[in-house]
């Protein structure tokens, strides 16, 4: 039996985006970039990673009403693959990560210097989506 399961930190690249599936399912993705280790050299920038999430139901619903442009965010989840050849012949693929748990960072607007309303705020709405699953 072989793990595919994998743990990202980073930050929202862009808004999330929802949709419901025919079976009424609700579907949330978002895009996480995730700094290297590795530190810039010179004047080299920061490299990241950038790794589609995606999230259903609740958890899909509790992502897009938290979650933000710029958001610290820790996912949990299972790598899927998808290959595809189109019509030209030219094969494609494009992994995303399938959410099993996700864990709210700071917000963007907040930062490190947040007012204490601002971070119970923060405390709050993590402990609604804890006790959500």
């Amino acid at each position: 039996m072989g793990l595919k399961t994998v743990t990202l930190q980073g930050r929202l690249v862009r808004d999330p985006e929802s949709r419901t599936a025919k079976s009424g399912t609700e579907i949330c993705t978002f895009t996480v970039a995730v700094d290297s280790n590795r530190p810039p050299k010179g004047d080299e920038k920061q490299e990241a990673s950038f790794f589609r999430v995606t999230a259903f139901g609740k958890r899909g619903l509790t992502c897009q009403k938290y979650l933000n442009k710029g958001d610290e965010v820790s996912v949990s989840g299972d790598i899927e693959l998808d290959v595809f050849v189109t019509q030209e012949g030219k094969t494609y693929a494009n992994m995303q990560v399938i959410a099993n748990e996700i864990h709210f960072g700071r917000k963007s607007q907040a930062g490190n210097n947040a007012a204490p309303q601002q971070q119970q705020q923060q405390r709050q709405t993590q402990e609604e989506y804890d006790n959500v699953y």
